[in-house]
């Protein structure tokens, strides 16, 4: 009797699981494109989950458009709670696009002091972003290009995406973990930080200041410029080069 308890309670709770993994709203596009304009509140930060193309542009905060297939508009999330922008697909619900389609969000900013990406979407800005500190992030398989002019700006790849920086700062902070790549060559430096926990890559530039470099596996770590001082540290096959 145990023994047939037992494995009715495993069936249970695999017949659970599989209904969970496989369960949830699947939709599929319709091929009728629409753009359908939203109102929302500022935000100070932009957080993107999913297969969306988000381009970031200077504008007055709030009125965020999104191009998609009819039948996709109302499962697509966008909403302000206190300071950040969420961007998602409704919960339980899996998007699927027509050939050739693709969802579009175009989101204007004017003070942006936080972008992150989950998934495999991609996030670009069209215009420079200004700001005294400024963080970035790509967790999954997605691409993130931004162009910024910062004092200070943290930015760090969780997956196997790539995160791409230009413009200027007076310190970076620069981060890996995973099998993905930063480029940071194209952002003016003067102080940088550096450290890969894997098989990605950085690279970066630094100028006139300090240069704190650490590798643990087999990334490198390859900067241009000339600092005054490099501090580095290698734990495993990578290596750190100029």
């Amino acid at each position: 009797m145990k023994k047939i308890i037992l494995i009715l309670g495993i069936a249970l709770v695999s017949s659970t699981v599989n209904a969970q993994w496989w369960g949830g709203k699947k939709i599929t596009g319709n091929g009728n494109t629409t753009t359908d304009t939203r109102n929302l509140s500022d935000y100070d930060e932009v957080g993107v989950s999913g297969s969306f193309d988000v381009i970031l542009v200077a504008g007055a905060e709030g009125k965020i458009t999104v191009e998609a297939e009819e039948n996709l508009q109302e499962y697509i999330i966008t909403e302000v709670k206190g300071d950040k922008l969420k961007i998602y697909t409704e919960d339980g619900v899996s998007l699927r696009t027509s050939r050739n389609k693709d969802i579009i969000i175009t989101v204007p900013f004017k003070d942006l002091e936080a972008v992150n990406l989950a998934g495999s979407g991609d996030v670009t800005s069209k215009d420079v972003i200004n700001a005294k500190n400024f963080k970035c992030s790509v967790s999954g398989s997605g691409d993130m290009i931004l162009e910024v002019n910062v004092q200070d700006v943290t930015a760090s790849v969780a997956g196997s995406g790539d995160l791409s920086l230009s413009g200027s700062t007076q310190k970076s902070h620069l981060k890996v973990a995973g099998s993905g790549d930063l480029h940071a060559s194209d952002l003016k430096s003067n102080d940088a930080e550096a450290s890969i926990a894997g098989s990605g890559d950085i690279s970066l530039n630094c100028n006139g200041g300090t240069l704190k470099a650490a590798v643990a596996g087999s990334g490198d770590i390859v900067y241009t410029g000339k600092p005054d001082k490099v501090d580095s540290k290698v734990v495993g096959s990578g290596s750190v080069s100029n």
